[in-house]
């Protein structure tokens, strides 16, 4: 009786005209907001895809091809994510609003970071997780810098990123 009452006063307060006009009017800023905000949407799931798609692709072909040595297989691999990553940014950034497309290189490529964290199923290292922060932002400069067409920015970004991987090159993380 009670579910029933309830749901009574729920479609009551639905059929209001104020509260039809208040849908109506959040549907329509919803669908604009989608239109603005598609092409960030799209890179950021993008950036996460291609990461762990090249993770797996990793483990796949050294598990079936054993006789090749791990170096030779990731080496490839490591190059798609330093230059292909980067390259994404500043193809798709471009049509983006800058704070969209920062927040989406965070989202996307942070989820890919959190999945491939979860599918080690070991315990990360804290340097591990600054360093993938560090990655994060340097990418989210390059998009901000691309979707504003400002170079100087893009370029810091994008200094920052190759610092960024080089450093556990270095062994200095």
């Amino acid at each position: 009786m009670i579910e029933l009452a309830t749901a009574a006063a729920l479609v009551g307060t639905l059929l209001r005209r104020r509260t039809r006009e208040a849908a109506v009017d959040l549907a329509r800023r919803l669908r604009t907001d989608a239109r603005r905000h598609g092409a960030a949407a799209t890179l950021g799931i993008a950036l996460g895809v291609v990461l762990v798609g090249v993770r797996v692709a990793g483990v796949t072909l050294e598990t079936a091809l054993p006789g090749v040595s791990p170096k030779a297989i990731a080496s490839p691999l490591y190059l798609v994510l330093a230059v292909g990553l980067p390259a994404l940014v500043v193809r798709r950034a471009p049509r983006s609003d800058p704070a969209a497309a920062s927040v989406a290189v965070v989202l996307g490529l942070g989820a890919g970071f959190l999945a491939d964290f979860a599918a080690l199923g070991v315990a990360v290292p804290p340097d591990l997780i600054a360093h993938r922060a560090a990655l994060l932002a340097a990418l989210a400069v390059v998009a901000v810098g691309c979707a504003v067409a400002d170079r100087a920015t893009t370029a810091v970004g994008l200094a920052a990123w190759a610092v960024g991987l080089a450093l556990p090159l270095a062994n200095a993380i």
